[in-house]
């Protein structure tokens, strides 16, 4: 089964080969990044946030259907507090989901400092889901296979 994980590191290696040299790729390139954090962040709320720890099953649920990165960051906060994120950079490439996808009074067109934001923020972000699991995953291997005593 694919993995929230799975598919934020297909959209990461996509977003690491686009031309973002052409002003035409800025909008789609900070729509997915965000898309991208937010899978990446969805990952560990699914994966790591467990049932008897939070207050309702609803409310991860909730969280799982946000395209708010400082909604997902907050949860994260809360339930998971050694999950260790820059939240400014993280930032960086928030709220781009509607603004640049969809007409409307807060629409906009992304410029290249956007790009260069929403670039920022995704690779602090895959950094950090990545270095998470990791630790997590060493330490489920050490509780596997404990050390021979010598």
């Amino acid at each position: 089964m694919k993995s929230y994980y799975d598919f934020a590191h297909n959209d990461y290696l996509y977003l690491k080969d686009v031309d973002t040299s052409k002003p035409t790729s800025y909008n789609s390139f900070c729509a997915l990044s965000q898309k991208t954090c937010e899978r990446f962040l969805k990952h560990i709320v699914d994966q790591y946030v467990r049932a008897e720890d939070i207050v309702s099953a609803k409310e991860k649920e909730d969280v799982l259907k946000t395209h708010s990165l400082r909604k997902l960051y907050t949860y994260l906060k809360q339930y998971l507090p050694d999950f260790v994120i820059d939240r400014n950079v993280l930032y960086m490439a928030d709220s781009y989901y509607f603004a640049v996808q969809y007409p409307g009074d807060n629409a906009y067109f992304d410029t290249k400092d956007d790009v260069e934001s929403c670039d920022l923020a995704l690779t602090a972000c895959k950094n950090a889901v990545t270095t998470y699991i990791a630790e997590k995953e060493d330490i489920f291997q050490s509780h596997d296979n404990p050390p021979n005593p010598a």
